[in-house]
């Protein structure tokens, strides 16, 4: 189950440290992660030249974490109109590079934290197997919540 509301009451930085990010081999970038969000206003080629946008896990997954806890809040560069899935996508093909990559990642993590009401359903009806997944997804969900 997705955090659901809880989301509106926990903080960028909350999520961060609750990666534990002293300890794990990205930990400079993570640590990057954490002034960029202390920062607020950081330029997209700064983003760029200190966490990256190539293929290497390295230049991309840090990327990806950077954006969705970035996009939790408006951003200047992304329509108002966009929800906070949308906005996290948005930000991360406006960075240019492997955006396919990064996006993905950032997508899967903020549909996992916001839930499916914020993927548009045009963007659901888009994607091969769709109705497939979906019915997948709730016999997974049906089965993990059975009475013991």
């Amino acid at each position: 189950e997705y955090m659901g509301a809880a989301h509106r009451n926990i903080s960028p930085l909350c999520l961060l440290f609750r990666l534990g990010y002293e300890d794990r081999p990205f930990s400079k970038r993570l640590k990057k992660i954490r002034q960029f969000l202390e920062q607020g206003s950081v330029s997209r080629s700064d983003v760029l030249l200190e966490l990256g946008n190539g293929i290497a896990a390295l230049h991309s997954v840090p990327t990806a974490i950077y954006s969705f806890l970035r996009c939790m809040e408006s951003h200047p560069d992304v329509p108002d109109s966009y929800n906070c899935l949308q906005r996290t996508i948005m930000y991360c093909i406006l960075l240019g590079g492997d955006t396919d990559t990064i996006a993905t990642m950032a997508g899967a993590i903020a549909g996992a934290f916001y839930g499916e009401e914020q993927v548009p359903q045009i963007w659901r009806e888009s994607c091969e197997a769709y109705e497939e997944t979906e019915k997948l997804a709730d016999g997974l969900y049906e089965l993990y919540h059975q009475p013991a």
